[in-house]
């Protein structure tokens, strides 16, 4: 439910932007939490997946694997450095791209819910490609 009602809320956000916001999700995850810091969660992940992409898509997936609920947000956008990767979870870091904007806080607002919740984010990025964020949190 939490990934439809983030998909409804940036629905007008991501045709003001020309993006596709394509969903894909598997029938049930259930996870114990705050609905609402879910939620944060998720549209952190989305709307920054909109400031850095290059391309007209943005996807979300849910899916589930031994007992953990796994939600994915894909830009194909600039990608991240290398060298950032292992500071973007940190407080009011940003990549060097004034262009685009922010504070740096969303990032790490992500990952002390996901630990809150008994979970992890982690990134995979590829410069020029693509980047995907992944959440993990234990199923109830």
């Amino acid at each position: 439910k939490i990934v439809d009602t983030v998909a409804a809320l940036e629905a007008a956000r991501a045709k003001q932007s020309r993006i596709t916001l394509a969903v894909a999700k598997c029938d049930h995850a259930v996870v114990n939490g705050d609905p609402h810091l879910l939620e944060q969660v998720i549209v952190n992940l989305v709307e920054n997946a909109f400031r850095y992409s290059g391309t007209d898509r943005v996807d979300i997936a849910l899916s589930t694997d031994s007992g953990l609920a796994r939600i994915s947000v894909t830009d194909y956008g600039i990608g991240i450095p290398a060298e950032s990767l292992p500071h973007i979870f940190k407080r009011f870091y940003r990549v060097d791209s004034k262009e685009v904007g922010g504070t740096g806080l969303g990032l790490a607002i992500v990952k002390h819910i996901a630990i809150l919740h008994g979970g992890n984010v982690s990134v995979q990025s590829t410069p020029g490609d693509k980047t995907v964020f992944t959440v993990e949190l234990p199923l109830a």
